[in-house]
């Protein structure tokens, strides 16, 4: 069972210096998000990769142009299992959405983690699991696809064990008393041993990481994300977890966690350089296409929707019908948006941003 924590960590000389060296990457990468007017909508690509990437962890297997998609339009021709997966994503992101919009409003505590686990399991596999609810039986974490304790690598508290723990945790999130890299790691991974819900404990418990980081002024906004380096590297990942419930060997964590953020870091400063760059030439090109009052909702559109229908286009930035469908044709003969599903009968064309879409996912999908 997990212990109580304490308040503050005792760190080494050599992990103080790659902690250093790790919050010296993750400021770099807000610093790079300093002065952007919304880095929210600049970024949200990344924000929906991220929660591609942190439900791949628990086996939903999606990809961000398929959830781009589902967001886009009703009647995407996907098979089920992949229009259902892709409807857990999306609703990774409204939980994550939510959790950014509550921190300016609402403290840190437990009761807001329900509200976004419940937003998770809403209306996908694992609704029957009492969303937004302490779970009252056993729960384990095994192999990838494991099904029964037989499988269990860790058998988390018992239910009786879970309040006590859940708010010595709220505590310790409440205090920013640690080092906020390193006290992100004790976060992700106390709420990971508590398990303290039946299904969706490792997607809430990785959203907490960037939470936790705004929340300690760490970041200027809650766009940091490292479920790109975990999904790389799961077994590594897991077995650094392991190693704290079987060997108490938190030192092994939070060696595996520092180098995580470290590496992802420089990675999400270089993709996020990257978009800013792309928002930058495209703001510029928009200039011949698109009147001065239409250009920001224009732009920003491109950016927060990436894939979209007409209507869609029309509902986020307020243009009205006859000058969007004008704006839309020219963007499309400027090359800026490519058709992924032409306009056929009563079906709407659906459009694409492609080369922010291929930027994000590092490769060329459009």
């Amino acid at each position: 069972m997990p212990e109580f924590l304490s308040l503050t960590a005792s760190l080494s000389p050599e992990l103080q210096a790659v902690t250093s060296r790790a919050n010296l990457e993750v400021g770099r990468f807000d610093g790079s998000l300093l002065g952007l007017v919304n880095p929210a909508v600049l970024l949200s690509p990344l924000t929906t990769q991220e929660a591609v990437l942190s439900s791949r962890i628990e086996g939903t297997i999606s990809t961000l142009q398929e959830v781009l998609l589902v967001q886009a339009s009703d009647d995407v021709d996907l098979a089920p299992e992949r229009r259902n997966s892709a409807i857990e994503v999306v609703n990774y992101r409204k939980a994550l959405g939510l959790a950014i919009e509550a921190l300016g409003t609402r403290p840190f505590t437990f009761g807001l983690v329900k509200d976004l686990h419940k937003v998770l399991m809403d209306s996908v596999r694992g609704q029957d699991k009492s969303p937004g609810q302490i779970r009252n039986g056993l729960a384990f974490i095994g192999p990838r696809g494991a099904t029964s304790l037989s499988q269990a690598r860790y058998v988390a508290p018992e239910p009786l064990h879970l309040p006590s723990l859940l708010d010595n945790l709220e505590g310790y999130i409440a205090t920013c008393t640690d080092d906020p890299v390193i006290a992100a790691a004790i976060v992700h991974a106390q709420f990971e041993m508590i398990h303290p819900f039946e299904d969706g404990n490792g997607r809430i418990g990785r959203m907490l990481i960037p939470l936790y980081l705004y929340h300690c002024k760490a970041l200027h906004s809650p766009v940091f994300y490292l479920s790109e380096y975990l999904d790389k590297h799961w077994e590594t990942y897991f077995a650094a977890l392991q190693g704290i419930s079987k060997r108490d060997d938190w030192d092994g964590w939070l060696w595996f966690f520092v180098k995580a953020v470290e590496e992802q870091a420089q990675k999400n400063t270089k993709k996020a350089r990257a978009i800013i760059d792309l928002y930058e030439i495209t703001k510029h090109n928009l200039y011949d296409i698109a009147e001065t009052r239409f250009s920001f909702p224009l732009l920003d559109s491109l950016f927060d929707l990436v894939i979209f229908k007409s209507h869609g286009f029309i509902n986020y930035t307020g243009i009205p019908e006859r000058t969007a469908m004008r704006l839309l044709h020219d963007l499309r003969k400027a090359g800026i948006l490519k058709i992924l599903r032409p306009k056929s009968g009563n079906q709407a064309a659906i459009m694409a941003f492609a080369e922010l879409l291929n930027l994000v996912e590092g490769r060329e999908v459009i």
